[in-house]
């Protein structure tokens, strides 16, 4: 039978796909390292670079947590029906 983890990967595999996902978010398709490499080289100097890091991560945290949340829901649920 196939199912997706036959075409995906893992449970863990997933799961990062839909983070990675969800942190490139407008910058998407490209990946977190392409678009941060060009944002860094625009800094002049390492002050700017260390504020458009914290300004990131800011953006990520901001995407990324719900899903955090759902996972951890998801999880809290499973351990109480089973006991």
């Amino acid at each position: 039978m196939q199912t997706i983890y036959n075409v995906v990967g893992s449970k863990a595999d997933i799961l990062s796909a839909v983070l990675d996902a969800h942190a490139q978010g407008p910058e998407a398709p490209r990946s977190v390292p392409e678009f941060l490499a060009e944002r860094s080289g625009q800094a002049v100097d390492a002050e700017a670079l260390l504020d458009m890091l914290a300004d990131w991560f800011v953006e990520v945290h901001e995407r990324t947590a719900p899903r955090y949340r759902d996972w951890l829901r998801a999880s809290l649920a499973g351990a109480i029906a089973c006991g």
